[in-house]
Formats: structure tokens, C-alpha cells, sequence
């Protein structure tokens, strides 16, 4: 993890140009893509848009996770707070539903074995524009999980502790019951299985 706060992190994902206004960043995010994707592409690459890069380099099981979480707490707080901006209710209503579904959708996911966790690809992933050349950005390696392998309690409680957070930042009372909820659900299935985890 780094020493550098989430505003200067943005600052440097984001450089020469100011970090857009009103999206949710993530400290995690932020991280993996200034270490993991920035940093490790050499200079000479990035000079000739990244071509000779294929994919991100591969990222342990626990950071992935980090990292899948803060991709879709980020994507709903985000989508929720832009639909709420517009005025509509139906908008935010229909929104704040189908936010509802993509965190049960995680969490499923996240407790199932073997585990069938997604990134999804945010900003900063996708295409950074560096004039006058665009540089594609890869998401990072998903980890081979075994048959009947699981995510980890410790993983589980820190998820849970993060959705839990973000709940807290949505307005809309159903949907931050259902965060909560879901928040809830990982932190018990975490601490069970730390609980069985032999000594």
C-alpha cells in the first residue's frame, strides 16, 4: 500500500490533466494503477502507446479482491450519486435497484467456491488519452482459484468492513439497507470462517 494520499495519487494517474470532478476514487484502485500498471510499464513503452504490453502484471489473490471491491463500491456510489444529481426519482430508483442487484450479484460471488469475483473496468482503466497518443490500460490477471478454494476470512471481514463504509455515503434508504446488509452478511461469513481456521 502506499504512503501517498488518494488526492496525490490522482494527481499523478491523471497528470498532465486535473482528475475529473465528481467521480469517487478509490485509494485501492488508485494504487494498483499507479505501482502495479504505471510504474511498471517502461518509459519507452509508454512512448509507443503500450503495444509492447499485453496484459497487467499478475497480483496476489488478497489484493485482487482489494482491488474488486473498491471497483464496484466506487462504480455504485458513483452511479448513485450522479442519478441522484439529475433530479429524477425514477431515475435514482431505477438505479439505486440495479445497484442493489450488482452488490447481492458481488457478494455471492465473493462467498462462492470456487469464488467468481469480477473487476470491473473503471477510471482510471480503460484508455488513458496522453497527447497526442492514447495509451490502452490493462485491468489486472483475475487469480486461478481451485475447485474448492474460498476467499479468505481476513478478506471476507476486510470487504465487508469497506461495503459496510460505503453504505454509510448512499442517501437512498432502501439501497443503503441492502449495503448494509450485504455488508453485514460478509463480515459474518468472514469471521466463521476465521473461526475454522486451525490454530
Amino acid at each position: 500500500m502506499s504512503d501517498l494520499t488518494t488526492d496525490e495519487l490522482a494527481a499523478i494517474a491523471y497528470w498532465p490533466f486535473p482528475p475529473p470532478e465528481g467521480y469517487i476514487f478509490d485509494h485501492e484502485q488508485l494504487d494498483h494503477w499507479v505501482h502495479d500498471v504505471l510504474l511498471f510499464q517502461p518509459p519507452s513503452d509508454r512512448a509507443n502507446g503500450g503495444s509492447s504490453r499485453a496484459e497487467a502484471p499478475e497480483i496476489g489473490k488478497s489484493r485482487f479482491i482489494a482491488l474488486a471491491t473498491a471497483s464496484m463500491i466506487g462504480g455504485v456510489v458513483t452511479d448513485q450519486r450522479f442519478a441522484e444529481r439529475l433530479g429524477d426519482g425514477e431515475v435514482a430508483g431505477k438505479t439505486a435497484t440495479t445497484n442493489a442487484a450488482r452488490v447481492a450479484t458481488f457478494v455471492d460471488g465473493l462467498i462462492a467456491s470456487p469464488p467468481a469475483v469480477e473487476l470491473t473496468p473503471l477510471p482510471p482503466f480503460g484508455a488513458v488519452v496522453v497527447i497526442p497518443i492514447p495509451v490502452p490500460v490493462p485491468t489486472p490477471v483475475p487469480p486461478e482459484w481451485g475447485p474448492d478454494e474460498q476467499v479468505t476470512g481476513r478478506d471476507l471481514l476486510s470487504a465487508g468492513v469497506r461495503l459496510h463504509a460505503a453504505g454509510r455515503q448512499i442517501s437512498d434508504t432502501s439501497l443503503q439497507e441492502q449495503i448494509l446488509a450485504a455488508a453485514e452478511r460478509l463480515i459474518d461469513v468472514g469471521r466463521s470462517r476465521l473461526a475454522t481456521v486451525p490454530s
